[in-house]
């Protein structure tokens, strides 16, 4: 994997260099003409923001624009506003932020993942995904060190983001070099769970009214209340503003940095072992007392088909034991497994050995239940604990750089051109993988290499530990962007033209935009496996007990290398011949995508700025290629270098924004908003029928009304929106169905078996989907709807104190499901569901499942998905509030001292629903989560020094009551109509927190 951050400083340094060469010549210049000059109309410096309310914003026309002349639904966070609420990067702001908070999964994402690797938060009920900085696309988590402001644009936004989620996207402001004054800042601050960072910000003018530099720099280790978690970031940042004329402004900007985290799962671990330490059953009656001969290679083949006989030999008891079984088709015949705490154990086939269940609720093994207390059959289990352990990482070396030229053309005509180029590899490697985000008992008397003794006593030296256990895999990403966009504007001045007496005919500001993106995104994921053994058995499983006297989490290093020949003293296959390697089982991924927009904005304000009309729309031209990779005889996936790309495939999209505000006077606004958008499904997304995925469509209406109260001391607004987002992915709909042994293959295996082959001719097998380079994985869509209101207010009482406090409802829900699998259930399933002689053919034609057993399971599938078609939407919180307040002392002892605090509030949300008699989900009885309260205060003082100096301390304390522990994520009915909880969240307790800025 490339390495791109180290040769990429130089343009750090070499840059600063070239700059310091030319500063002579400007200042020459400078000396001829010292004019101010304007800024253009694609610039905004926050000069204008009053307190935590700013007046102007680019994220409507991309020209500066007063916010009260926008009805895009826009919330901007000042410099002010970030500094009351200590927010230092995207993550924490967007807290504050109405209808938005941070993902930690839901129903298309259950484990989080996008919040492990990912940029993705929730707005207005939907997961976003969209960062921008200066409105270009950027996979990078955006940080304060190097960015002066935020804006969030909520719902579809066509015009700056045709290609957003339709949830909105949240901009930053990069900090540019400024002609006021040269500064120096130096900030620290540290934490009660160890964390540190340390920030530098230098500004300084080079040429009078010309040139100015700003360097910045920074270095976070950000720590919490889990021990092995952490944020590590070491990043640059350099902009040179540069205007050599008054009607030309030239910006480079260039950012460096690294960012290596553990950022583990947010839930609690797994309860993968209650269901047998609970069981009443005696010891040797709950666990697996047979030796050796079981977990022979030929007894699996022979004895495979006999499912009763199978069972009873490996003393299944339901809800208390379970056993890695085989199948004989796949050739599954081997489950490899390291023992971490004595490597002089060989790698033994553990297939045919059983562990412990999970708990069951209500007949039914239950998912992913989170375990809360504090030890696991008498081992000390922090309730804060990381399974994976310390070897968990997601590494990110990055480096971008952007340049823009704004030129004014002619009075009133100005061009914009700028370009950015992004690049990024990652490493994200799993010891331990999330399905596995738990722990086990070992119930086996004897290890696979043992047998009974006639004691009746267990051999097994780990027999009843808890123990950890996991495939070990990593992904490595290689990312490469460049962006270039032109913009031209043009303002026709109206106002001299009267109509109906003294109305004006206004000012109309034009814009025209073409942007293009060509990207080159490049993955793959390596599995440990070992090279004695094809690529469907030979995965290499590490397992870790927990003693008592080692660390509770994985402590393991899955790099080690494993070298054993077979044993053949031993039956064949328990102690085979190994060679451990990563290698790409699974299929890399590559999308290469050009996009090619054009987009038109109006926007005319007339009757002396009383009516403002914005209208615009945005054309984008989106090609994708598929990719194919090679494999060799092994089935074993080979490089970038073997990918054959399709044909390219062009989608045109059309998007639209439509905006009015009516001014009633000075102090009352009337607004309205519609716009839509769309995410591209790219080139490696396919439904069932092997066709390229549906593109995700966004459609948003906003209505409301704002007041501007006592010399805009008091700012309101109020809007009621609708938002609706069309085929979305939803991958967790086709769990149980893809894949060699899920219910489709399993249905067009029985229909062929049975001499059906005619009535699913059409459709393709999972073999088939390989051959077409579809790797076996379709994807599925659903349809959601957003409905809502948002309240938000903006209070200057004194020019000493701040206030700002935003309310908001969303109610959302499902609308459809389903929506590319119903079709192929239509045809290929519905016909013979009904039929009994078809149902009760076996399968495999000779035993074991009826096809009638696989309709039946395809069926509850659909059953619990359309269920929830019109019910809340799980896992997103109805209503919410933000407050923020400050109030700064100027005068007599308390001078230079600022106080504030903050609070946020969510009510619970919706994570299950109760059974019905049938049992299908019954959304009109949800089961609840908890609410949410949580307060933070600081307290800051301001300190004069010599030579225009500056200390700023701040104390801070975070989650003020310490409303620490869990909460619950998701729950199930436990057969009383009653809620039982599954997945529980970590809520971070109180943190004491001190700041240190030293201006000069």
């Amino acid at each position: 994997m490339r390495r791109i951050h180290k040769s990429n400083k130089l343009v750090l340094g070499s840059t600063f260099a070239l700059t310091l060469l030319v500063a002579p010549l400007l200042h020459a210049q400078e000396e001829e003409n010292e004019e101010i000059y304007e800024l253009s109309p694609f610039t905004i410096d926050g000069s204008s923001d009053s307190g935590y309310y700013a007046t102007e914003t680019l994220s409507g026309t991309q020209l500066r624009t007063s916010v009260r002349d926008l009805a895009n639904p826009v919330t901007i966070l000042t410099e002010e506003m970030l500094e009351d609420i200590g927010a230092l990067n995207y993550e924490e702001a967007l807290e504050f932020l109405p209808s938005t908070q941070s993902f930690v999964g839901d129903v298309a994402d259950i484990d989080g993942n996008s919040a492990r690797t990912g940029i993705a938060y929730n707005s207005r009920g939907f997961r976003a995904t969209r960062l921008t900085q200066n409105f270009f696309f950027s996979r990078i988590k955006q940080d304060g060190f190097s960015t002066e402001r935020i804006t969030q644009s909520r719902g579809p936004n066509s015009l700056l983001f045709g290609l957003g989620s339709v949830g909105g996207a949240i901009n930053s402001t990069y900090k540019r070099g400024r002609f006021s004054d040269d500064t120096r800042e130096v900030n620290f601050r540290a934490d009660s769970e160890g964390s540190f960072r340390a920030e530098l910000d230098i500004n300084q003018i080079l040429v009078e009214d010309k040139l100015a530099v700003r360097f910045a720099a920074l270095y976070d280790d950000r720590r919490t209340h889990r021990d092995l978690q952490f944020r590590r970031r070491k990043s640059a940042y350099l902009n040179f503003t540069f205007k050599p004329t008054k009607k030309t402004s030239i910006n480079f900007n260039v950012e460096d940095g690294t960012i290596d985290e553990l950022n583990p799962r947010p839930y609690l671990t797994k309860d993968n072992f209650s269901g047998w330490l609970d069981s009443p059953l005696a010891l040797d009656e709950k666990s697996n007392l047979a030796g050796m001969d079981v977990t022979s290679k030929a007894n699996y083949a022979s004895k495979n088909k006999d499912k009763k006989a199978l069972t009873d030999l490996q003393n299944q008891t339901a809800g208390v034991s379970r056993s890695w079984g085989t199948n004989v088709k796949k050739g599954t015949l081997y489950r490899l497994v390291v023992i971490e705490n004595d490597l002089s154990l060989p790698v033994m086939n553990w297939m045919g050995k059983t562990y412990s269940d999970e708990p069951w609720v209500n007949g039914t093994r239950g998912n992913s239940i989170s375990f809360t207390g504090d030890s696991i059959a008498g081992i000390d289990y922090p309730v804060t604990n990381i399974v994976s352990g310390p070897s968990d990482s997601y590494d990110v070396n990055y480096n971008k750089w952007s340049v823009s030229l704004q030129q004014q053309l002619a009075e009133n005509t100005y061009v914009e051109l700028a370009y950015a180029h992004e690049e990024s590899d990652s490493f994200d490697f799993r010891p331990v993988r999330r399905q596995d985000f738990g722990i086990w008992i070992d119930n086996n008397y004897y290890l696979p290499t043992q047998n009974p003794d006639g004691s009746g006593q267990p051999l097994n030296p780990y027999f009843g530990m808890p123990y950890i256990e996991s495939n070990p895999w990593y992904i490595e990403n290689d990312n490469d962007d460049d962006q270039y966009r032109v913009t031209l504007s043009h303002v026709v001045d109206m106002r001299d033209r009267k109509i109906f007496g003294n109305f004006d005919l206004g000012k109309l500001s034009l814009v025209g935009m073409y942007y293009a993106r060509d990207e080159d995104s490049y993955g793959e994921s390596f599995v440990e496996m070992s090279t004695t053994l094809d690529a469907v058995t030979a995965t290499i499983n590490r397992r870790y007990y927990l003693t008592g006297d080692n660390e509770p989490y994985y402590m393991g290093d899955p790099f080690a290398p494993l070298s054993q020949a077979e044993d053949a003293s031993y039956a064949q296959g328990i102690v085979p011949a190994v060679e451990n390697a990563f290698l790409r089982k699974g299929s890399p991924s590559y999308n290469p995508r050009e996009t090619r927009s054009q987009a038109y904005i109006a926007q005319w304000s007339l009757f002396e700025n009383r009516l403002i009309f914005t209208a615009g729309t945005r054309k984008d031209d989106i090609t994708n290629r598929a990719a194919i990779f090679d494999t060799n005889d092994d089935g074993i996936y080979l490089g970038r270098d073997s990918v054959t790309l399709s044909e390219p495939t062009k989608r045109p999209i059309d998007n639209t924004n439509y905006g009015v505000v009516f001014k009633l006077g000075k102090n009352f606004d009337l607004f309205a908003n519609e716009s839509t958008n769309t995410v591209s499904a790219g080139g490696s997304n396919f439904d069932v029928f092997g066709r390229p995925l549906l593109d995700e469509q966004g459609e948003g209406e906003d209505i409301g009304f704002r007041a501007f109260l006592f010399d805009n001391k008091v700012i309101l607004k109020l809007n009621r929106f609708e938002n609706v987002r069309e085929n979305s992915i939803s991958n967790p709909l086709r769990n149980g169905l893809i894949r060699s042994n899920g219910l489709v293959e399993q249905f067009l295996v029985g229909m062929e078996t049975n001499g059906y082959e005619d009535q699913v001719a059409d459709a393709l097998t999972y073999d088939e989907f390989f051959d077409l380079g579809r790797n076996g994985s379709w994807s599925e869509v659903e349809s959601t709807t957003t409905e809502g209101y948002e309240l938000e207010a903006t209070i200057n009482p004194t020019r000493n104190w701040r206030l700002m406090l935003n309310v908001y409802k969303n109610d959302s829900a499902i609308t459809d499901t389903y929506v590319t699998f119903m079709p192929w259930y239509e045809k290929f399933v519905a016909p013979v569901a009904g039929d009994d002689a078809v149902r009760a053919l076996f399968v495999n034609g000779a035993d074991g499942d009826t096809l009638g057993d696989i309709i039946d399971g395809i069926d509850r599938k659909l059953d619990e998905a359309w269920a929830q078609v019109g019910g809340q939407r799980l896992r997103y919180n109805p209503w919410g509030a933000n407050f923020v307040t400050s109030y700064r002392f100027r005068d007599g002892k308390m001078d230079g001292v600022r106080i504030g605090a903050n609070a946020r509030w969510r009510e619970a949300p919706v994570i299950g629903y109760a059974l019905d008699e049938v049992g299908d989900f019954d959304v009109a009885n949800p089961f609840d989560g908890y609410e949410v309260f949580t307060a933070d205060a600081f307290v800051s003082k301001r300190v004069k020094l010599k030579n225009d100096a500056d200390l700023n301390l701040t104390f801070r304390v975070r989650n003020l009551f310490d409303d620490d522990g869990w909460y619950p994520n998701r729950g199930m009915d436990d057969g009383t109509g009653n809620v039982y909880y599954q997945q529980m969240i970590h809520q971070a307790p109180r943190t004491y927190e001190l700041s240190v800025k030293y201006e000069f």
